[in-house]
């Protein structure tokens, strides 16, 4: 059997370690969060509910409180609302909250492509419960 010095060893061992540090990282796009596939602003069309149909815009961001959670901002067309929501792929659940005076729940379902959102949530001011069922486009 070869003898191989130390210093041969050592300089084989780097050599390696530096090849392997030039391996390209995975590409993380490839394992996308679900959640950031719904932020941005959302144009939102209710069809049932007290106020239908009416359309407005809702902002979706990150829920600090919460990995993996999102905001709706706006909704109910009432741009004091944060709506948190707990997102599972293409499907989020909105727990029973309340967000400035109106009490929420409900949950939604994106398309594959997360250009569309259907929305169903149920808003109480006070006044009663309103039944929406509505649909979001980018």
């Amino acid at each position: 059997m070869p003898y191989f010095p130390p210093r041969r060893l050592l300089l084989a061992a780097f050599i390696l370690l530096w090849i392997g540090a030039c391996v390209e990282d995975p590409d993380e796009s490839f394992f996308p969060d679900p959640a950031a596939q719904y932020h941005g602003t959302w144009q939102v069309r209710e069809e049932t509910g007290f106020s239908a149909p009416q359309s407005y815009a809702i902002t979706i961001t990150e829920d600090t409180s919460a990995q993996g959670d999102i905001l709706l901002k706006g909704l109910y067309n009432v741009s004091g609302t944060a709506v948190s929501a707990t997102v599972n792929g293409t499907d989020f659940n909105i727990p029973n909250q309340r967000s400035a005076g109106i009490q929420f729940f409900g949950y939604g379902t994106a398309q594959e492509d997360y250009t569309q959102l259907t929305l169903q949530f149920t808003a109480n001011d006070g006044a009663g419960a309103d039944e929406v069922r509505a649909t979001a486009t980018r």
